[in-house]
Parts: structure tokens; C-alpha cells; sequence
């Protein structure tokens, strides 16, 4: 009986799917490693910082309330700004405001809460919802001129400037805070730079040359004060938001010396991200963050005489050149084209 033949086995041509497959599989597992990973250290971050917050919290050392920030001190405390004055404040609530030297400085981290921070009763002169309304600048001013130098008044610039930005203050790119020592004109960051720039947009120079045209016929300091968002900044342009606040300030501060103002009545002030209005935390509080501020004292720019250092006095000829013989220098020129002189 014949024996049958057997058939030759197919071969398969697609075993290399399962090797495919394999690394799908392989890169598909190390992804949701890192990804267990990545959540798992954001946990943990939120868990440390709130482990903290409750430690702190039962020590005694942060009020339990949420959004006031306190520390354990004596009933008794100064605030920045109020070396002269005492803050009263109950031994039962042991605490210490923290203030910043200007407004919305002293942030802490955002952690969901609204912080909002009771101001003391008592206030040092001047010191108002404005930025720069506590700045240190607005004393040494004061101590330089004394009380009885003031420039124009506030009642008449704010009218003027109100008058001339009307349609910007319509459209809120420009806004006014006043205290008994400054009067502010906030310009919103998007009216006069592009973001991340510190070039001046063009829709920004007739706002810039109404203000100036306002406080040229005065003579009260002006201090041009730039703030920025904490978004980090290219660092090919800008080296921080410290230096892209000071070159905002700058530009903004040239334009006003263009259209007239002396530049001895005007000085600059950067604040980068470290004095900010409201929280980073959204976009819209970002947005508030961003501005270029024209504070305007009330004291008027008083010029004093300089002192003239006389030159020292010399005797003799010793101030005249020595001679030098010509015949006993040698000139040698060099291979690339240059020339040295030596003695013979």
C-alpha cells in the first residue's frame, strides 16, 4: 500500500507581529510607570505640604483660620513700614501681620485658599492701596525736602489725567490708586508691550505722551515702576523678571524724557514677579500682574547747589609731558602689519 505524501508545512510570514507586539506592550508598561510615578510625587508633594500646614497648625504657630498666615510673637509687634507705631493686638491671638513693602508683596504658596490678610488699624502716613504706597522712596523724599515742599495737587492732576484717559479707563487698560504720598497711573501690561518684550507698542505712545504732557508744566518726582507675572522669561532676552521689569520701566521712562519731562525729576523702580497685586494662580490674576506704574509724589523736585572739588595743585613744570629723544627709539614692524617702538 502506498504511503501518503506529506504535505510541506506553510510558512508563516508574520511572526514578526509578535515582536511588535512584545514592544508595545514593553513601552506601554514603562509609560504608565512614569506616569505612576509623576502622580505619585505630586501626591506626596501636597501630602508634605499640608502634613506641615496641620504640624504647625497644632504647635500653635499658624492660625487655623484659612487664608491668615500668623507666626507666635510678643503682643506687641512693628510691621514693616511702622518703626514709630505699635500694633496692638490681643495675648489671646498671639500673631504678627506680615506686611510687603508694596502692595500684594509678601505672597505665600497657593494652596487653594483666598488669603486674605486683616491690615492694622493704625497706619503710617501715606500708606494706602497703592503700589508703591509704603515704598521706602516715598520717606527718603520726604526727609529730603521736607513737608512744606509739596507740588502740585493731587485734586488737579487726577482731574487732568482723568479727562485725558477717559477712553483707556473705559476700557480698564488704565487705572488710578492714590495715597497721601503718590498718585498712580497703573498701564496695563498689554496696552504698552508685547508679552515677554520690553519694546514699546505703538498704540502706547499717545497714552504715554497725554500723561506726559500733564506733568511736564509740574515739577514733583515722578518714579516709573515695573512688576511682571512669575512666568519665567527667555532667558536669551531677559535674564530674570527682575531685568524685563527694569527694562519695561526703562522704556516707559525714555518716552517720558522724549516728550519733555526732565530726567532729574524721574527715577525707576523694578519689582519683577516678588510684588504681585493678586495670585499667579490663574490666568487672569497674571494679567492683573503685569503693568507699568507712573507714580507721581507730591513733593516737588527742589535743586541744590553742588559741591566743586578744586583740582590739586601742582608746582613746577611736573605736569608737562616728558621729552622723549627721537633718535634713541627704534620701530620695528611686525609680520601682521603692526608696529613696536623700543628703546636702542
Amino acid at each position: 500500500m502506498a504511503r501518503k505524501k506529506k504535505h510541506a508545512e506553510h510558512e508563516n510570514h508574520e511572526r514578526w507581529l509578535v515582536s511588535y507586539a512584545d514592544l508595545l506592550t514593553l513601552l506601554f508598561a514603562l509609560f504608565v510607570v512614569l506616569y505612576a510615578f509623576a502622580t505619585a510625587k505630586q501626591t506626596e508633594s501636597k501630602q508634605l505640604v499640608m502634613g506641615l500646614i496641620q504640624s504647625f497648625t497644632d504647635m500653635g504657630y499658624i492660625s487655623p483660620s484659612p487664608g491668615s498666615a500668623v507666626m507666635n510673637a510678643s503682643p506687641n509687634v512693628m510691621s514693616s513700614g511702622e518703626s514709630s507705631k505699635e500694633v496692638s493686638i490681643p495675648a489671646s491671638k498671639p500673631s504678627m501681620l506680615v506686611q510687603a513693602p508694596t502692595q500684594g508683596g509678601g505672597g505665600v504658596m497657593d494652596i487653594g485658599a483666598s488669603t486674605t490678610v486683616p491690615q492694622p488699624s493704625s497706619k503710617m502716613k501715606g500708606e494706602q492701596n497703592s503700589p508703591g504706597a509704603t515704598n521706602p522712596r516715598q520717606t527718603s523724599i520726604a526727609a529730603q525736602v521736607g513737608d512744606n515742599s509739596s507740588g502740585a495737587p493731587f485734586d488737579k492732576v487726577r482731574q487732568e489725567l482723568r479727562s485725558a484717559l477717559q477712553q483707556q479707563i473705559a476700557q480698564g487698560s488704565v487705572s488710578f490708586q492714590e495715597s497721601e504720598e503718590w498718585l498712580t497711573i497703573e498701564l496695563n501690561s498689554d496696552l504698552v508691550f508685547p508679552a515677554g518684550s520690553a519694546t514699546l507698542l505703538k498704540r502706547s505712545l499717545p497714552v504715554v505722551n497725554k500723561i506726559a504732557s500733564i506733568l511736564k508744566p509740574m515739577n514733583n518726582y515722578v518714579r516709573v515702576r515695573g512688576y511682571t507675572d512669575n512666568t519665567p522669561t527667555t532667558p536669551e532676552l531677559y535674564a530674570s523678571n527682575w531685568e524685563l521689569s527694569a527694562k519695561r520701566a526703562e522704556a516707559v521712562l525714555v518716552a517720558l524724557q522724549h516728550d519733555g519731562i526732565i530726567p532729574e525729576r524721574m527715577a525707576i523702580e523694578a519689582y519683577g514677579e516678588y510684588s504681585p497685586f493678586v495670585s499667579n494662580s490663574t490666568e487672569e490674576g497674571r494679567q492683573r500682574n503685569r503693568k507699568v506704574a507712573i507714580a507721581i509724589s507730591r513733593y516737588v523736585r527742589e535743586v541744590k547747589p553742588l559741591e566743586v572739588i578744586a583740582p590739586v595743585a601742582t608746582t613746577g613744570n611736573s605736569t608737562q609731558a616728558p621729552t622723549v629723544d627721537t633718535d634713541k627709539l627704534k620701530v620695528i614692524q611686525l609680520p601682521d602689519g603692526r608696529f613696536r617702538v623700543e628703546r636702542r
